[in-house]
């Protein structure tokens, strides 16, 4: 969520924030003349000098406009990324939903918006206003341009070389961001004061947040306010515990640190600010210090999430009473939980240095699950 009062002091900042920077605006009729030429426009910045090759695209919050993260993307486009910060459907704030029955409310409303899938009754985007579509239709207009190498972002048949692209966003964007994520392998995700997918009605984070994603777990990287105004951060702390940031290191307070921060993905700030919500994109030096180390940290080149089958073999799948794990030696001292798709642990289960372990999953009602171990994790499913 982005406040319409903060508006023009972060549009205060010239668009053209660094010499060899530009930045400019691109209306979604220019890159598709069926869409409305009323939309907030898609904000661009490119380093016409520096060239890191990888694009960001950033997804800002509810009922913000584009323009109102030039600062971070300027930031990123001085140090040699290409940057869009979309303009979509984002009249709908994400923590609104919290309190419905519906279990899934999350699952569909980010599918709805994020590729168009007629699901949600809250919000309604076709399959023409999607995100996916606006990225794929300004990338496919961009290439048109010759004096910018847009082109390597899409692969010969013009579909979109995610493999290049960091997926960034605030608030409602840094969930679709996530989810986009779990979709497709891309090079980074870095989520400013988000997820924020919390069901106040069951008390738990949503479920997709634990879903099993193409991406990475050590390539995803998430911001938060301590005191965040919007929504508390102890939901928004649920949630990334939810998708398994804290299994890879420990929460870290930045206030008080330099970077790299403890090689941490999972930062926080109690920096003041006129909006602690918005404070993660905003001016503050500690923040573009914790960009930097997001930004600047090399991604690892593996990006599959899920264990390759010479470091874990689960079996049988379908389950009915015991499942069986055979790991390799460095996986030995993990812990092993079992969630259901709620968020919720069910199991939990050392290895006592064992290389096959059998866990009793008969207490469990039918269904799938998520095993996690380690740093990644797997679906099964209990059918009797």
């Amino acid at each position: 969520m982005f406040n319409k009062e903060l508006t023009i002091l972060f549009l205060c900042f010239t668009i053209f924030s660094y010499s060899q920077t530009t930045s400019y605006f691109i209306t979604p009729n220019k890159t598709e003349p069926n869409l409305s030429s009323t939309q907030d426009s898609h904000y661009i910045s490119v380093n016409k000098t520096i060239k890191k090759n990888k694009l960001i695209i950033f997804i800002g919050g509810s009922y913000s406009r584009a323009g109102n993260y030039n600062i971070f993307c300027d930031y990123a486009s001085n140090i040699g990324y290409d940057v869009i910060s979309l303009s979509y459907p984002n009249g709908v704030a994400t923590a609104s939903l919290g309190s419905s029955t519906d279990s899934l409310v999350f699952n569909k409303y980010r599918q709805e918006l994020s590729f168009g899938t007629p699901l949600s009754n809250d919000v309604s985007v076709d399959t023409f206003n999607s995100i996916l579509n606006r990225i794929s239709k300004l990338l496919a207009y961009l290439k048109t341009d010759s004096s910018s190498n847009w082109k390597q972002y899409l692969k010969a048949d013009n579909s979109i070389d995610w493999s290049k692209i960091i997926l960034a966003g605030h608030s409602q964007g840094s969930g679709h961001a996530c989810y986009l994520s779990k979709n497709y392998e891309v090079d980074k995700v870095i989520m400013f004061s988000g997820p924020n997918d919390f069901s106040t009605n069951y008390n738990k984070p949503a479920n997709w947040l634990s879903n099993i994603g193409k991406t990475r777990l050590s390539n995803q990287y998430t911001l938060l306010h301590l005191n965040d105004e919007i929504v508390p951060f102890g939901n928004q702390y649920q949630n990334n515990i939810s998708l398994g940031l804290k299994s890879i290191k420990d929460t870290t307070f930045i206030d008080n640190l330099s970077t790299p921060f403890n090689n941490s993905n999972f930062l926080y700030t109690n920096i003041p600010a006129i909006s602690n919500h918005n404070s993660t994109v905003g001016n503050n030096s500690k923040v573009k210090e914790a960009w930097s180390y997001i930004l600047n940290t090399n991604s690892t080149n593996n990006l599959v999430t899920t264990y390759a089958k010479s470091e874990i073999n689960l079996y049988p799948n379908p389950v009915n009473k015991t499942l069986v794990l055979k790991i390799e030696n460095k996986l030995l001292k993990e812990t092993i939980e079992i969630y259901n798709l709620l968020g919720q642990k069910k199991l939990e289960q050392k290895t006592n240095n064992e290389s096959t372990i059998n866990i009793d999953v008969n207490t469990l009602e039918n269904g799938i699950y998520i095993l996690k171990i380690g740093n990644s994790q797997t679906k099964f499913k209990i059918e009797r």
